[in-house]
């Protein structure tokens, strides 16, 4: 599976989502991230339901790599708390800072999720991935 199949299974997909932990294993060739995600009806008449957030794990695995790109030099970066995802989806789609190699293997997929408050991505380039909530 795919990060943007899992997307599509989400109702809001990681859009508004906060990242809160992204751990890479270069040993397992693996990514975790933990993301609190925006399950929120915003057609609710209740307010607490449009604003639901829950917590989730999103595991990326037969990582090829990973690039953090650096954050704008005007953000507010030091700032203690989670990042938030504004944007998220096939590297192909996005205007990245970072110079990925040309060619990618069969079988892989490359996605970016775009860090507000950096103004700036984070890509993963793996074979699969899969989402569990927590």
């Amino acid at each position: 599976m795919t990060i943007e199949e899992i997307e599509k299974t989400l109702p809001s997909g990681f859009h508004d989502a906060c990242l809160e932990k992204l751990n890479i294993d270069y040993g397992k060739r693996e990514v975790t991230l933990e993301i609190s995600v925006d399950i929120g009806a915003f057609d609710s008449p209740r307010g607490e339901l449009k604003e639901a957030n829950r917590k989730g794990i999103l595991t990326v695995s037969g990582l090829l790599f990973c690039v953090i790109e650096p954050p704008d030099s005007r953000s507010p970066y030091q700032k203690a708390k989670g990042l938030w995802i504004t944007d998220s989806g096939p590297v192909k789609s996005a205007k990245l800072l970072a110079k990925l190699p040309e060619s990618l293997p069969n079988g892989v997929f490359a996605h970016y999720f775009f860090i507000n408050e950096w103004n700036a991505f984070i890509i993963v380039v793996a074979t699969g991935a899969r989402f569990d909530w927590s």
